[in-house]
């Protein structure tokens, strides 16, 4: 039942690795979480009314690899600074209101196995580079106005292990 800032107590545990702080009132924004807890490995921040949006200098989290900001109410875009988090496995920001494009340097994140962008507010088209997701698992963008083809995702011969794909977009064949 936080509120408002974190605790004056957890800022002084600069080497922290894990910070779960889900289903609280936070309204914290992710810099000051960035700034206090530079060797975060997993950091879920979900569902706390975070209402600013993704900041652009995400590699200062450069050993994260699990990040869940999902269910908040967060604005902006997904910056492709995101693509700099080259542990993240985890990348979970459903249920925000993030808008703009797909970023198509999202594929250059190696190891990243599950990606969910759904119910938020994306546009725009799949991006081809997507076929290159080389580790991914699970990959959610449905509930956004995504349009056109996902057969770059749906046909590629590159996503092996890929095992569930929700988008509202046209996919001719699931390989």
């Amino acid at each position: 039942n936080l509120a408002g800032s974190l605790p004056f107590e957890v800022s002084e545990l600069s080497s922290l690795e894990v910070l779960v702080l889900k289903n609280n009132s936070l309204g914290e924004t992710v810099e000051n979480v960035m700034s206090l807890f530079s060797k975060l490995v997993h950091l879920d921040l979900s569902d706390n009314n975070i209402l600013k949006g993704l900041p652009n200098d995400l590699e200062k989290l450069n050993l994260l690899t699990h990040l869940d900001l999902g269910g908040n109410r967060m604005k902006g875009t997904v910056p492709p600074s995101l693509a700099q988090l080259k542990l993240l496995k985890t990348c979970i920001l459903k249920a925000n209101q993030l808008s703009g494009t797909l970023p198509p340097s999202l594929a250059d994140m190696e190891f990243l196995k599950e990606l969910d962008l759904s119910g938020n507010r994306l546009s725009g088209t799949i991006p081809d580079t997507w076929s290159n997701f080389s580790s991914l698992e699970k990959l959610d963008i449905g509930k956004n106005d995504i349009t056109g083809s996902a057969n770059c995702i749906c046909s590629s011969e590159q996503l092996p292990g890929l095992i569930y794909f929700r988008s509202d977009c046209k996919c001719q064949q699931f390989a």
